[in-house]
């Protein structure tokens, strides 16, 4: 006893050290030889100790192992982090050593494979994941311990019906695995893109210029219609809103920038349209009518416009020669009216003659030198009718 009280003070004396104490207490000389770790308060170290039973005693030797159980503990606090920062992740994340053997399975796995960590710790990723053999996550995992080299894919998993983003980071000892679900987005990804071939499909199949504007990053789509009615080649271009209205004739382009402007600002707006003059390939100008709808935000921001431009140049120069061709008529037509009223006038008065002459004739006695008299009348009457009729003729046939 006295021996240990020098080794660690009275301290020694107040407190039973275990299993030590059945060796320094007089009990029977025992066989077995004790190790143990033991804090001492007195100067605040761990020390080890082994105790070995002998005759008539207890040989014992010990050894300050405070150094080493400090890093043992900055390692185990350093561990938990590390575990803490795994199970708080949003991604799903386990460990495969070098012969696929289940090391770590957080808590965000365990939700998404529906596999609890106790069913899977220490064992074979591929027994347990059989399905998953010859896929390409298969290849993808064997491809990264290989290679050494960080991975990045993504891979629909049809067990759980479910897209998965994957990162891999190997080392030599084995995978580390990130994963999360994309499902939502990957469909979303699938239907964005379905619409888009849908709706390049439309815009080859009519005659129209389809366009769609983004408006928050001022980029432009064409459709194959921009090549078909205005020869732009739209494959060797990258189209933006200057590029559109640097194409618009000159006396048309404010007024049409302003319109649109009009319409973007005013949230109950969807719908615009405008007709205006716009430059072909071949610098000649094509009548267009153009039709936009705006897609708002939640919030009635503006953030893309889908339309369509019509050629309807052909209509236009229809329109402006019918109304031409309408117009020269109605000018004949009041010409002819002119005409009628004027020379209706003049014929009248030479048929009223003829028609009194004629009435005098039949009322005559039948006195030959009378008759004769009105008769020479009456064809003066009607030669002068003749030249009223031929003058008529001669002003219808210059409207013509």
């Amino acid at each position: 006893m006295k021996f240990w009280a020098r080794i660690f003070g009275n301290y020694f004396q107040q407190v039973q050290i275990p299993p030590f104490g059945k060796f320094i207490k007089g009990s029977p000389v025992q066989k077995n030889t004790e190790s143990f770790e033991y804090y001492y308060p007195g100067n605040g170290k761990w020390y080890e100790i082994n105790a070995y039973p002998s005759q008539g005693g207890v040989s014992a030797y010990f050894k300050n192992i405070d150094e080493r159980k400090q890093v043992a503990e900055k390692l185990e606090k350093a561990y938990q982090e590390k575990i803490n920062i795994l199970e708080s992740i949003g991604d799903a994340f386990f460990y495969v050593n070098k012969d696929w053997v289940v090391t770590y399975w957080n808590k965000e796995t365990e939700k998404l494979l529906g596999r609890k960590r106790e069913a899977i710790i220490g064992k074979n990723l591929w027994d347990e994941y059989p399905d998953v053999v010859g896929t390409g996550f298969y290849r993808q995992y064997h491809k990264a311990l290989e290679t050494q080299e960080n991975l990045d894919f993504e891979e629909f998993y049809p067990a759980l019906n479910m897209w998965l983003e994957v990162t891999v980071y190997p080392s030599t000892t084995g995978l580390s695995v990130y994963f999360k679900d994309i499902t939502l987005r990957k469909e979303s990804d699938i239907r964005l893109l379905q619409s888009n071939e849908r709706f390049e499909k439309v815009a080859e199949a009519t005659n129209d210029a389809i366009w769609d504007w983004n408006i928050l990053e001022n980029t432009l789509y064409w459709g194959a219609g921009f090549k078909k009615l205005f020869g732009y080649q739209i494959e060797k271009n990258t189209p933006t809103l200057e590029s559109w209205t640097n194409h618009i004739h000159p006396e048309d382009q404010e007024w049409v920038l302003q319109s649109i402007y009009r319409a973007l600002e005013k949230p109950d707006q969807s719908n615009w349209i405008a007709e205006y003059r716009y430059q072909k390939n071949d610098g000649t100008y094509a009548n267009v009518i153009d039709k936009g709808i705006v897609i708002r935000d939640e919030k009635g921001n503006p953030i893309r416009m889908v339309g369509a431009m019509n050629d309807i140049t052909e209509r236009k120069n229809f329109e402006i020669s019918r109304s031409r061709y309408v117009s020269q008529i109605e000018i004949q037509n009041e010409k002819l009216k002119n005409i009628a009223w004027t020379q209706s006038h003049i014929v009248r008065a030479p048929l009223a003659r003829m028609l009194g002459i004629m009435n005098v004739i039949e009322d005559n006695d039948k006195n030959l030198d009378d008759t004769l008299m009105w008769l020479k009348h009456l064809r003066d009457s009607a030669n002068e009718l003749d030249e009223i009729i031929k003058d008529m003729v001669d002003k219808a046939q210059h409207l013509t």
